[in-house]
């Protein structure tokens, strides 16, 4: 027996395709998630959004923090509330 899962559709994402903003550069975008399914996640609905150029993933927000204090910037910044090490309120 197996088992089929479809995702629903995102109705956000696909209006995004059809009316895509046009920017001066491609978005920067770091996700921090201890779950490894959730930054999969995260990172296939953004792959689908035109304007970002670059996805970074971090599992905790002690990476994060490492990612951030580094010569990198980013745009958008989606951050998970409960992780170990540091979570998302400590973080931030």
């Amino acid at each position: 027996m197996s088992l089929q899962v479809q995702a629903p559709r995102i109705k956000i994402v696909e209006q995004i395709r059809e009316e895509p903003v046009q920017l001066e550069r491609k978005l920067k975008v770091l996700v921090v998630d201890d779950s490894s399914y959730n930054l999969f996640i995260m990172e296939e609905i953004i792959k689908l959004i035109s304007t970002v150029g670059e996805t970074v993933t971090a599992l905790n927000g002690e990476e994060a923090l490492a990612l951030i204090s580094g010569q990198l910037q980013y745009d958008i910044i989606l951050m998970d509330i409960q992780m170990p090490i540091l979570d998302g309120f400590q973080t931030v």
